[in-house]
């Protein structure tokens, strides 16, 4: 015991007087669970179908100059585009997927690579935000844990938009919290980059930006005209930020305001993809807290709804600075969820901002738990409890590659409800299983141009294709969209139906058309023992036109 405290102590000196190198060994430490796996696994239908296309579209508009084609996604997406236009560039200039001996895996490895690793440098970067404000031992602890967060590490490695905002989002909490209370510029200026380009990844997340710097002027009693002052400053620099990073916002104005107000729209209304019909209607409305109870580890759960209790009933005996950011934390992290709630359009990912407050709430707790363990003699105890947290917490790694497998032991609880149960957050998938998909057919001799990545494939037998597959916006005589319409989907061969349309009843009709002709998949797909694409083959009968 004493040579594990002292070993624990050396790194905490050490962290304290090179702190580079600390968030140096966390980058490393938190880059290589996101890119030692096969980059196939993690391209779902939003990334083969969308992003892609829009990067490229992007990179057109930054070409030419034609700041009109800047504007491509109502999201508006222009953080992801940026970093992926970056390994697009890396792409066509210097071919280094042809380094891989499978050139689609090259290509969408370092396509990837900007992404993973601003991710990654966001989970190290909690370290340097949260020293000085917490402990050494505290923000090592944190930063660690963080690295490895189920919720942060799953959405952080798809070409996506909410790994990115997860990530900055928890920093942009605490630089708020740090620039209201020391009145410090240099936090200002960071809050105000970090906030436009979190608008600039995705506007749903403006509400809640807004909130949070509302509740982090009440960190610091007095001080108002400087505060004030200093939030006319941080605007500014939002708008600076804005237009550089997007100069549509200038030169293309009218598209950038009819993209938003679709976005506002497509945000604030159902989804467009028919869903479920017999969710209750109470599940769907819990449909976030479900996703974060069931999809990070228990014990954070756990902490978190002791904090979520404690500290606001403590607080109104003890004002202290540590009960105040406390509360400050469960504020930030509610408001995400408070917006969403409210809102129609409803994907269990909306909700990941929000773990990253919650993290910091249920390891102030697990603290306080510690201290008084070992004020009491109890430290044995207390260091048995940090064990199987520690041991809970590296269980994650045991799932690689495919982490969005993991539910823990709250979701294995709820699942025997058969009402909870129908929530989609309990979908296992999000896009793997259909590498392994096209695998399986190229075994049947297959060209490797004939599937693409979507909830549902509708696959052809196509000519062989020299462009990289299965990523192909699309392929010759394959389908362009997933079951869009009645043609592609009645002429396919084979369907490849992801678990999570059953789990979701996503185009119910079609589901119902599979259960009347009665057919069984010719091979399911199996991730971590658990059934993630069903294969058919299609032996006629289909009436077609599912998505509407």
């Amino acid at each position: 015991m004493k040579q594990l405290m002292g070993a624990l102590e050396y790194c905490v000196t050490w962290a304290n007087r090179r702190p580079g190198f600390a968030w140096l060994c966390f980058f490393v430490l938190a880059l290589l669970p996101r890119v030692l796996a096969p980059s196939g696994v993690f391209i779902n239908f939003d990334a083969a179908g969308k992003w892609i296309i829009r990067t490229k579209g992007f990179m057109d508009g930054l070409s030419t100059f034609d700041l009109s084609l800047l504007v491509q996604a109502p999201h508006p997406g222009v953080t992801l585009m940026w970093l992926m236009s970056v390994g697009e560039w890396m792409n066509q200039s210097f071919h280094l997927y042809r380094l891989w001996a499978d050139p689609a895996i090259g290509y969408i490895t370092i396509l990837k690579l900007p992404l993973l690793i601003t991710t990654s440098a966001l989970a190290a970067t909690l370290f340097l935000f949260l020293r000085g404000l917490t402990t050494t031992r505290f923000a090592l602890a944190v930063t660690l844990l963080w690295s490895f967060e189920p919720i942060y590490l799953v959405f952080s490695r798809y070409m996506h938009l909410d790994g990115l905002l997860t990530g900055l989002f928890l920093l942009i909490t605490i630089a708020l919290w740090r620039a209201r209370r020391e009145s410090s510029w240099r936090w200002s200026i960071t809050a105000a980059f970090l906030m436009a380009v979190a608008a600039l990844t995705r506007i749903n997340i403006i509400p809640a930006l807004i909130f949070t710097a509302l509740f982090a002027s009440v960190a610091r009693r007095g001080a108002w005209r400087r505060w004030l002052i200093q939030l006319g400053g941080m605007l500014g620099i939002v708008v600076a930020t804005l237009i550089v990073l997007w100069p549509a916002l200038v030169g293309a104005w009218t598209e950038v305001v009819a993209i938003i107000q679709r976005g506002i729209k497509l945000g604030t209304t159902e989804h467009e993809v028919p869903s479920r019909v017999d969710q209750h209607a109470i599940v769907r409305r819990m449909i976030y807290p479900i996703f974060l109870a069931i999809r990070s580890w228990t014990w954070l759960i756990v902490y978190a709804i002791a904090g979520a209790v404690v500290y606001p009933l403590v607080s109104i005996r003890q004002r202290t600075l540590r009960h105040k950011f406390q509360l400050y934390l469960l504020a930030a992290s509610g408001s995400v969820l408070i917006v969403l709630f409210f809102a129609d359009k409803k994907l269990d990912r909306y909700a990941a901002p929000a773990i990253g407050p919650l993290l910091l709430i249920a390891m102030f707790m697990f603290t306080a738990l510690w201290q008084r363990l070992s004020l009491n003699g109890r430290r044995i105890a207390g260091v048995a409890m940090g064990a199987l947290m520690l041991v809970s917490t590296l269980d994650v790694l045991r799932l690689a590659p495919y982490y969005q497998t993991f539910q823990n032991e709250i979701g294995l609880l709820l699942k025997r409800s058969d009402t909870i149960a129908t929530s989609a957050a309990f979908s296992p998938a999000w896009g793997e299983g259909y590498y392994e998909t096209a695998k399986y057919l190229e075994s049947l001799g297959w060209p490797k141009a004939a599937v693409r990545n979507a909830r549902t494939l509708c696959v052809h037998r196509t000519p062989d294709d020299p462009k990289l597959y299965p990523f192909n916006p699309a392929p010759k005589g394959g389908c362009s969209r997933p079951l869009y319409d009645l043609t592609e989907s009645v002429k396919a061969e084979y369907l490849a139906i992801s678990s999570a349309t059953f789990a979701q009843n996503v185009y119910p009709r079609l589901l119902r058309d599979i259960k009347r002709l009665g057919w069984k998949p010719v091979h399911t797909i199996y991730l971590n023992h658990q059934p993630t694409v069903y294969i058919y083959r299609n032996t006629g009968g289909l009436r077609g036109n599912y998505y509407r």
